[in-house]
């Protein structure tokens, strides 16, 4: 027997915003995760996070790489709101 029944529509995924030697990795309103730049002097190491879940941290040598890493986090540790990232 057939039902009717609406398509599963997933919730929109964060976006990336800019700022001044970081960028936020924003839902809504609300940051999920960022990536952040070392102080001028230093070597350049972008370090990156979950705002929610600690564990998720780390750094790289690439503004890509770092923000590929916050996304790939994101995927994993949000799977269950957003079933279309799974894949």
């Amino acid at each position: 027997m057939w039902l009717p029944t609406k398509p599963l529509v997933d919730l929109p995924l964060p976006k990336w915003e800019h700022g001044l030697r970081s960028h936020g990795y924003w839902l809504g309103n609300q940051r999920v995760g960022f990536v952040g730049l070392t102080p001028p002097g230093f070597p350049v190491v972008y370090s990156w996070s979950l705002d929610r879940v600690p564990e998720e941290q780390g750094e790289c040598k690439s503004l890509r790489a770092a923000k590929r890493r916050v996304e790939a986090a994101f995927r994993r540790a949000y799977s269950w709101r957003f079933p279309a990232s799974r894949r």
